[in-house]
Formats: structure tokens, sequence, C-alpha cells
């Protein structure tokens, strides 16, 4: 099948940027023919075309007809959608704020999906959209790539804040300070410090104790790491909610 993927930017480490990375790359290794639309692109797009994956900057050099568009963004899955009069589309809302992911109203867009309960409501926010052409679809995790560490230590000796929304204006300083009294060293790896990480399967194992949300915190489960939940209220990712494990503290 072949399958578009919009993405308003593919030049970073945003959420929506790295589940299209993920997203080609498991649709390619399943026999599919993903391709992948972004008027903005740089190391992302770099990245998926070294997995042999065709990234377009211009929807107009699309040249293979898709059978699908997997729209993520109102311009970018409208546009696509008017550059191929005959395909259908799938809505996908990563953000329960965000103006580029309100919800697109348009004939051919078959089904919406929302990764948490605040995306959905926006859904539900719509008249125009029938109830049961939305879908809920939670944050997920490969757990080919996210493997558990060796066992934890019985006291944390290594902490990291782990969020691409961290930074000295929010948690960052009442974190490191709580860790500080309890002489745990603490990082923080995200995109306001510059160091957003593009592959942390192979970081979290280094850490006993993970500061984070959403998508973040479940990588760290998977790693087997004592997550802790960075904001009050639901976990967001792009501005989102969450799933939570049974008895996790995120």
């Amino acid at each position: 099948m072949n399958i578009l993927i919009t993405n308003r930017i593919l030049a970073g480490r945003s959420g929506t940027e790295v589940v299209v990375r993920d997203l080609s790359s498991a649709l390619k290794k399943r026999g599919h023919n993903p391709m992948v639309y972004s008027p903005l692109l740089g190391q992302t797009a770099e990245e998926i075309r070294h997995d042999g994956i065709a990234v377009y900057g211009d929807v107009r050099e699309i040249d293979c007809i898709p059978d699908v568009i997997h729209g993520h963004h109102h311009p970018q899955t409208l546009i696509s959608l008017l550059r191929f009069p005959n395909t259908p589309a799938i809505f996908v809302c990563h953000d329960a704020v965000a103006w580029h992911d309100d919800p697109l109203v348009f004939p051919r867009v078959l089904r919406y999906v929302a990764v948490d309960n605040r995306c959905k409501r926006r859904f539900d926010g719509k008249p125009q959209i029938r109830a049961e052409d939305v879908r809920l679809v939670l944050n997920a995790v490969d757990l080919s790539r996210f493997t558990p560490r060796p066992p934890l230590p019985e006291h944390p000796q290594r902490a990291v804040i782990f969020s691409n929304y961290a930074s000295r204006w929010t948690q960052v300083p009442a974190i490191q300070n709580a860790c500080n009294r309890l002489n745990i060293p603490c990082d923080v790896i995200g995109l306001e410090y510059g160091n957003a990480a593009s592959r942390p399967e192979s970081i979290l194992p280094k850490y006993d104790l993970v500061f984070a949300k959403a998508r973040c915190a479940l990588e760290a489960m998977a790693v087997e790491i004592r997550p802790k939940r960075l904001s009050q209220g639901e976990p967001t990712a792009d501005g989102g909610a969450s799933t939570r494990a049974p008895g996790a503290t995120f």
C-alpha cells in the first residue's frame, strides 16, 4: 500500500516528528511504501531518507498516487488531499490546543484518531464529525528498541529530566534542588537544552530515576526505570494526555 504521511516540520525532535520517523520505518518493514511530506525539512527528514523512504518538501513533487493519507496537522493534510483528489485520509490529532492540530473536516477524511482523551475532546466538539468515526489510539513504545536494563540499585545514583518542555522556567529548578538534597546528580534531556535525544533507548538505561510525561514516561517504563510524573493533572504529549500503567507514578 502507498501511504503518504504528512507533518508540519521534520527538522527537530518534537513528538510528531519522532512519530513520523518511527511510523514510516515500521510501515516499510511491513512491506508498505510510505512517503512523507513536510514543508520544513531538516535532520529528521534526513534520518527518514537514510532509511530508504522518500521525503518531499513540496507536495507537487510526489508522482506516486497514495492509497491513503495519514494526516498529521490541518494545513499539510488539507494540501495533500487537494493534491490527490481521489485519495481518502485519516486525520490524527496529537495536540489538544495547537491551531495546526484543529480537526480537519473534509469529505475524504474518513477516520479521526486521537492519541489521548484531551485530543479526543477536540473531535467531540465538532458536530460535523460523527462519534463512530473517531478512534482513540494511545501512545505506544517499540519494545524491540526499548528493552529492560539491569536491575535498579536500592538508592538511585543518577536521575534525568526527560522532556522537550523542561526548562528553567518550568520544573527543572525544583526537581534538581530536590535531587541535590538527596545527593542524586540530575541531568536534563530535551529541546530547551539543545540535546533532544533521537535514540533515547540508548540513553535512558544509564539512569535510575526519570522525570517524564506521556510517551517519554512510557519509554522509561519500558526499560524498567521508575518514572515520576512531571505535570499536575493528566500527563501530556504535544499538549495531550497519555495512558498510565497500573501502579505507575508519572
